[in-house]
């Protein structure tokens, strides 16, 4: 149901939760998964977005507002009810289109509907809109 772009930044966004020991798969790890996988870099690129700046904004959300999991306590990642909402709207999405397949742009288009979040945000602060990028 997903393109192999969006996995590899789900894949992404699990990775980073691993590295820095966060509890939580949240929209930021996904937002970050899309600033780091190719396809996704290039959206945020073609929308005009900053990607470093993005990434820079990414790193201090993570070091000021997710406290880590301490070394050797146990592991388990949980999706949040946000990332829940975003993704059943991507396919949600991905259905009323007539597609197979969800995309990368599918899955930013429904984060930014979680307007409260920081990564719709940060995304939304630089000038980017849902109508750009679904257009």
């Amino acid at each position: 149901m997903l393109d192999s772009h969006l996995e590899q930044v789900f894949s992404l966004a699990v990775m980073e939760v691993r590295r820095r020991r966060h509890e939580y798969l949240t929209l930021e790890h996904l937002l970050f998964g899309i600033t780091v996988e190719e396809n996704g870099r290039g959206l945020l690129k073609a929308l005009g977005v900053d990607v470093l700046a993005l990434r820079r904004k990414l790193e201090r959300f993570f070091t000021e507002n997710v406290t880590p999991v301490p070394p050797g306590g146990e592991m388990e990642i949980v999706q949040t009810t946000a990332l829940q909402r975003v993704m059943q709207r991507t396919l949600r999405h991905m259905h009323s289109a007539g597609r197979q397949k969800a995309g990368v742009g599918d899955a930013l288009a429904s984060l930014l509907e979680e307007e409260g979040s920081y990564a719709a945000f940060f995304i939304l602060s630089q000038g980017v809109t849902r109508l750009d990028i679904l257009e």
